[in-house]
């Protein structure tokens, strides 16, 4: 935590005089919360410190991870205190009391750290840094500890983790306090950055998770900014057990909509922290802004809390399919591998959902209801990666469990149809599609599931249907029954599937003309999408895609094909080149080089695309589609030239397939293994 202790339980740091403000912010400025004057005191007389940062009075001495979760509560104990007692009651009973009349290894002064009462062993150089707020409980902090050190396989006894309010010499801080000392803003900065480098990995505790409390604390965010800033510091997130079980009755028991993740993710705003003194927060605003910016800082933090819940989720699954009942296991994967697939994470979903149909297929319970709905999930999280030889095997199999077991016309049958539907429309029969996602809609309104994410999914596909049969005004329709569904239920409106609904009307106006419209609506699903931590991924390069089409259709060609390489790169970086989102982009490409007059450019995209959806087994992408356009290239002799003039593209692209070509053919063989023959 930032070495200055901040609570908005504990009590008030004087104000900075009016003077002090209006410094320039390369002057000194007078800041008398408690954490800057911490930091600073701690660096008189540490030669010790440096000679061994983690002996007595080092600086990065910190106590491990064992002693404050064996040893520690006997103090509580002692004084009356429990687990359940906050940090700032602890300081104030504990931390000081204990060490008010040991000599100062740092300066040599009566009144020492904690952190120096504690023997070598229980106390060494720290391996992490805590960021968290004075209003947590210690069992809080001690079952979050004990949790990451079992989960990341580390020793607790060696796991040394530093804590401001253990590791601060809390006598010097009241003495600053009261003599009301100035601090170097930027010296502050430094020291910081220089204890964050030297420790290397900072834990931020976030508890509860639907609201965490640190993130309210603008010292927290100012930690969590240096944590991404400096080079080479690792940035975790953890959380106490409790909160995993809450989580998972949440997402997967779904004793709460999964819509509160999408709440709890939205609602992450680091401008909104407050500090007990108000010149810190400014200062910290100020220097966050010189860095990467507020909104920035957002996105690493929902991008962050959202990879955390996905590792959740994938735990909690992963359990109920050891542990649980078949049906608890088929339910929670279910369940698991909808929001895997909705986080772009479809490789996860494949994964659990082998499990299950391995846990299935061990208790010769694989041609049930059970096994149906795997196949249906299996079957989506394919469908995402652009496998569609086997996709339509899967939901064949399913079909006939569902009809076997009479649970067809069931909220799980409906999900069946719907993926199905998207299935046929990525083959290049939208129309066929229709009675599919007509008959999905008669269920959802008969089990009274349309009112959901599942709802808000299957208006969107049918709004996708009817974009690809050029039907753009029943297309708009659909788009904006879907977010009046999601609307409808609260924190469902944050949901990133409505911001794929953003782009099926931006696609539509588009295309009607209305490129004001149109723009607008890419940047409401630009918008849905990094409020809630999607900022490099499939989704969001699929608005750069229609971005760029929006852009060739007003006629700034430069800037769309500035989009296409942009989300290019994002593919580049995620390895994700073979799917049919990636298809979608290579086509807009295609189609925009085609209009810059880049006609070997465009033949090369089209060939690409081309190649991906053979290996794939489907024919057409999903929201844009330019044939008409591309049929106008001649293809054989612009597939020559591109090999010729662009040996090293050409060359990738084949490599590309065939690691495309070796991934599926693996991927082949553990579904046969899972499945039989």
């Amino acid at each position: 935590m930032a070495p200055q202790i901040d609570s908005s339980t504990s009590e008030e740091s004087l104000e900075p005089p009016p003077s002090a403000l209006r410094q320039s912010s390369t002057a000194r400025v007078r800041l008398l919360g408690r954490r800057a004057s911490q930091i600073l005191t701690s660096r008189k007389h540490s030669d010790v410190a440096f000679r061994d940062p983690g002996g007595l009075g080092g600086s990065l001495r910190a106590p491990s991870v064992y002693y404050l979760c064996n040893e520690f509560p006997r103090m509580l104990e002692a004084v009356g205190l429990t687990g359940a007692s906050k940090v700032h009651e602890i300081e104030e009973l504990i931390f000081r009391p204990e060490s008010k009349d040991a000599i100062c290894p740092r300066d040599g002064q009566r009144g020492c750290a904690f952190v120096d009462t504690i023997p070598d062993g229980s106390a060494g150089r720290a391996t992490h840094m805590l960021s968290y707020s004075w209003g947590y409980s210690m069992e809080v902090i001690t079952n979050s500890l004990a949790a990451y050190c079992s989960r990341s396989g580390l020793d607790p006894r060696t796991t040394y983790v530093w804590i401001c309010a253990v590791c601060i010499n809390q006598h010097r801080v009241q003495e600053a306090r009261a003599s009301g000392r100035e601090v170097d803003f930027e010296d502050f900065r430094s020291e910081f950055a220089e204890r964050v480098t030297g420790i290397g990995h900072v834990l931020s505790l976030m508890e509860p998770w639907y609201a965490p409390k640190n993130l309210s604390r603008a010292w927290c965010i100012y930690e969590l900014f240096m944590a991404t800033d400096v080079p080479a510091c690792k940035l975790d997130f953890i959380m106490p057990p409790c909160n995993d079980r809450n989580f998972a009755a949440a997402v997967i028991n779904n004793s709460v909509n999964v819509a509160g993740m999408w709440e709890a993710l939205a609602s992450v705003c680091v401008c909104h922290a407050e500090a007990s003194v108000k010149a810190d927060k400014d200062n910290i605003m100020q220097l966050v802004e010189r860095g990467p910016g507020l909104c920035a800082l957002n996105d690493r933090v929902r991008s962050k809390l959202l990879a955390w819940f996905a590792d959740a989720a994938e735990e909690r699954v992963r359990h109920i399919i050891e542990t649980g009942t078949l049906s608890e296991a088929a339910h929670a994967c279910a369940k698991g591998a909808s929001l895997f697939n909705i986080m772009d994470k479809s490789d996860t979903a494949i994964e659990v959902c082998l499990a299950c149909c391995n846990r299935l297929k061990s208790e010769n319970a694989l041609d049930s209801a059970e096994g149906a709905i795997i196949l249906t999930n299996l079957g989506r999280a394919l469908t995402l990666q652009g496998s569609y030889t086997m996709v339509q095997t899967t939901f064949e199999s399913a079909l006939a469990m569902y009809r076997k077991s009479g649970t067809l016309h069931t909220s799980f049958g409906a999900t069946l149809l719907e993926f199905d539907s998207v299935r046929l429309i990525m083959q290049g029969d939208p129309q066929g599609a229709l009675p599919l996602l007509e008959k999905a809609l008669a269920i959802r309104e008969s089990t009274s599931t349309l009112v959901t994410e599942h709802g808000v999914s299957l208006i969107t596909s049918m709004a996708v249907a009817k974009l690809r049969l050029g039907m753009d005004d029943e297309a708009i329709d659909h788009v904006e029954e879907a977010q009046e569904i999601g609307k409808a239920c609260q924190g469902l409106e944050k949901s990133p599937l409505l911001g794929h609904s953003d782009l099926i009307r931006a696609v539509a106006l588009a295309r009607q003309g209305d490129l004001e419209g149109a723009r607008g609506a890419c940047e409401q699903a630009r918008q849905r999408l990094n409020a809630v931590g999607f900022t490099r991924c499939n989704r969001t390069t699929r608005v750069l895609a229609v971005e760029a089409y929006i852009k060739v259709q007003s006629g700034d060609e430069e800037g769309a094909l500035a989009h296409c390489l942009e989300a290019r790169r994002t593919y580049n970086a995620a390895y994700i080149q073979h799917c049919p989102s990636f298809v979608d982009l290579l086509e807009t490409e295609a189609y925009v080089r085609f209009r810059c007059g880049d006609r070997e450019g465009a033949v090369a995209c089209s060939q690409e695309a081309k190649r991906l959806m053979e290996l794939g087994g489907y024919s057409s992408s999903l929201l844009l589609s330019f044939k008409d356009h591309l049929q106008l290239l001649d293809s054989t002799r612009g597939k020559i030239s591109a090999s010729l003039r662009h040996p090293r593209r050409y060359i990738r692209s084949l490599l590309t397939n065939k690691q495309v070509k070796s991934r599926r053919a693996a991927m082949n063989d553990r579904l046969a293994a899972s499945f039989g023959s």
